[in-house]
């Protein structure tokens, strides 16, 4: 069915929808199936997630117009795009590189312990406690460095926070399942091999 057509027999709340959700993929990449909401304490079901899985043909077929694929992974509950030329990638710099990169070592390791659900919660102490054992950092990263990195993957839905503040040992952090996608197996081994390099030097990552 023609995106138009389709588009037409939506209600006027499903087609604001449709907007919000094109532009969250858009902007953040990922939307995911179940979310840590902090003023209930507990991950909830999104809507958002939600409206993607009902309408994907729809959306799909919205994006291919100006070069987007929409992916669902229901198994982990992640939908993404990605861009047919390459285009519109984000780049890290080296230490976003490396959180991101322990981050995943904890997820693939904390992910084997569990049930039903597809997130991984630690704390900001665990993390950097992860680095330091590793060999990654020889000291602690600075408070203003944590932050700012967490924040930024936090606006791509790679983690979320509970109470605290960012830089905090005892704020617990919540690693989605977009860490997967993020962050290939292969590109796991690649970025291993150079940051055990002693002196190798490596350039900041794209994703």
């Amino acid at each position: 069915m023609m995106f138009d057509i389709y588009y037409d027999k939506l209600s006027v709340k499903d087609k604001e929808e449709f907007k919000k959700v094109v532009n969250k993929l858009l902007l953040q990449n990922y939307v995911l199936r179940d979310v840590y909401v902090e003023k209930d304490k507990i991950m909830r079901s999104n809507y958002d997630y939600r409206f993607i899985e009902r309408n994907k043909s729809m959306i799909e077929n919205y994006l291919d117009y100006s070069g987007w694929q929409l992916s669902l992974d229901n198994k982990y509950g992640v939908a993404y795009v990605t861009n047919v030329f390459e285009y519109n990638k984000v780049t890290f710099n080296k230490i976003s590189t490396i959180f991101l990169l322990v981050l995943r070592l904890i997820y693939d390791e904390e992910r084997e312990k569990l049930s039903l659900k597809s997130e991984v919660v630690i704390t900001v102490h665990d993390l950097i406690n992860r680095m330091l054992s590793v060999g990654v950092f020889k000291r602690k990263p600075s408070a203003k460095d944590i932050e700012t990195v967490l924040r930024k993957l936090s606006k791509f839905r790679v983690i979320d926070k509970g109470a605290g503040i960012w830089s905090s040992a005892e704020t617990k952090l919540i690693i989605y399942p977009t860490i997967l996608f993020i962050l290939t197996d292969a590109k796991i081994n690649e970025l291993l091999g150079l940051i055990t390099s002693e002196g190798e030097e490596y350039d900041d990552e794209t994703y």
